[in-house]
């Protein structure tokens, strides 16, 4: 009787409980044990929440980029205006002031705090404005110009949220990396277009390649007389002329071509030697003929006449000891001075002593700190970079020789400093200035649109993960209820049943056991 007493209760606690079972969690196994962090949050409702707070992050920054996007579409629309001869003094006057105003708006827009950002909080525990380029900073403005350029100061840390197990997304990834960021190197594909004298070295011809050294054999054909001209031992382009002509072929000579460029084979015909005669000059040992262009025939007309054999391009590079005076094909720059801005830093570097290309490398390294000049990738030119992050760059000519132009490192590296580069054209009154602007100005279009169509995917993919988090919380509420709540019907029916059995028990105890009056009395 004392069990089936018990029995009733068990459909209360059911029906009490709302639940079938009752769910144990099991210790974690060492294998489970891990480090957590208080970033990491598993749950459904909080993978929600970041998702929300990062939507409402990248909307912004998708806003801001798409306002940086007009305004640099209308700087290229002013450059283009402007870069006709025919635009007059006064209208570029105005269009400087035009492009100033972009460069305030963008300053503006990069330092302006967006919409308060919520789970954010400032020292008032208010939510707090953020400035979305400022990286983990957002309570700090971003960028600050300063005479002569732009200068980022923050820092590059990252902000990630996790939107889903193993998952975090970084959603202040345009920061540094944007405005400031170099999108090319200034003077990178330039050529200088160096030529060739005595003091060219082999290794230095057809772009580095150099010579494969050996003999060349020159032919008089007529008469089937050869001699081997041996240039193994030549260094320079200067050794090989002189091996040509101390050789002693009679009438014989090389030099180098008028291009400044290429080898140059003369003869030039005896009072005895008859017309129609043809040297041909060929390989004895290894390419030498090939690889110095004066591969080929040579034929005397008649006697007394010279006859060229024009070398081909040797296509030399450039070296720190090439000189100036061989600068664009050989007819040289006439170098003044070069203005030269690196974020508040700015420094004119004169040129005009300068006789070797590694002296105006050492000039410019000498002038700021952080600005590094060296030859380009295809040493066919002058490259220059900013090694300090966050600053802008900008070369210029210092004076009417035009020397940053005419060595090919004029312009800026980064968006804002093409922006800088675009007014002082306008002001000075430069067209090939104002033309070369649209380079960066295009480059500068890449960058923005690369940057909003990345934030276009990232909110794609938050809006896919978000629905399909909400979709699986659906789901696990149903399946937990399906587990875990209550057959009210079945409980009500098991109590019934457990309540009749305990009443007949009751009754028939009482029918078994008969007190007396005794038994009442006591």
């Amino acid at each position: 009787m004392t069990k089936n007493a018990d029995q009733p209760l068990e459909p209360e606690k059911i029906m009490g409980a709302h639940k079938k079972i009752n769910v144990t969690l099991p210790k974690p196994s060492v294998a489970e044990k891990r480090p957590r962090t208080g970033g990491e949050l598993e749950k459904p409702d909080q993978f929600l929440k970041n998702i929300s707070l990062a939507k409402f992050w990248l909307k912004d920054v998708h806003s801001t980029l798409s306002q940086v996007n007009d305004l640099f579409l209308n700087a290229k629309k002013i450059a283009i205006q402007m870069v006709e001869k025919t635009s007059n003094h006064e209208a570029r006057k105005q269009a400087t002031k035009e492009v100033e105003k972009l460069l305030v708006n963008i300053l503006k827009i990069a330092n302006i705090p967006k919409n308060a950002c919520p789970f954010m909080v400032n020292s008032s525990g208010q939510d707090a404005r953020k400035h979305i380029f400022a990286c983990n900073q957002t309570l700090s403005s971003s960028f600050r110009k300063e005479e002569g350029g732009w200068v980022y100061p923050k820092d590059t840390e990252e902000i990630e949220l996790r939107i889903q197990p193993g998952l975090n997304m970084r959603i202040n990834w345009v920061d540094l990396n944007f405005l400031t960021k170099p999108l090319k190197t200034l003077g990178e594909d330039f050529d200088l277009d160096p030529g060739i004298d005595q003091n060219t070295r082999l290794s230095d011809l057809n772009g580095g390649r150099g010579v494969n050294l050996g003999s060349i054999r020159v032919t008089k054909n007529n008469t089937g007389r050869s001699w081997d001209i041996n240039l193994r031992h030549t260094a320079t382009v200067g050794e090989v002329i002189n091996a040509i002509n101390f050789f002693g072929i009679a009438g014989l000579g090389a030099d180098i071509g008028t291009s400044k460029k290429e080898l140059k084979l003369t003869y030039t015909g005896l009072n005895a030697s008859k017309s129609g005669q043809e040297f041909t000059v060929s390989e004895a040992s290894g390419t030498p003929a090939k690889d110095l262009g004066i591969l080929g025939n040579l034929l005397v007309h008649s006697a007394n006449q010279t006859s060229n054999l024009e070398g081909r391009d040797l296509d030399p590079i450039l070296t720190q000891n090439t000189p100036i005076s061989l600068l664009k094909g050989g007819y040289g720059l006439t170098l003044g001075s070069i203005q030269i801005a690196l974020g508040s830093t700015q420094r004119t570097v004169d040129l005009s002593s300068a006789s070797t290309v590694g002296e105006i490398i050492d000039s410019i390294n000498n002038s700021i700190p952080g600005v590094l000049a060296s030859l380009n990738n295809s040493k066919k030119g002058i490259s220059i970079e900013s090694t300090v992050v966050g600053q802008s760059l900008m070369v210029s000519d210092g004076d009417d020789k035009r020397s940053a132009s005419g060595l090919g490192i004029s312009g800026s590296s980064d968006m804002l400093g093409g922006l800088l580069f675009l007014r002082e054209a306008l002001n000075n009154d430069s067209s090939a200035a104002i033309s070369k602007s649209l380079e960066i100005l295009d480059l500068s279009l890449e960058e923005v649109l690369s940057h909003i169509t990345e934030t276009e995917a990232k909110l794609k993919r938050l809006e896919n993960i978000g629905t399909r988090i909400m979709g699986f919380q659906s789901d696990a509420t149903r399946l937990l209820s399906e587990v875990r709540e209550v057959d009210l019907f079945r409980a009500v029916t098991n109590l019934e049943n457990q309540q009749s059995i305990y009443q007949s028990a009751l009754q028939s105890g009482a029918a078994v056991i008969q007190p007396t009056l005794l038994n009442f009395i006591r």
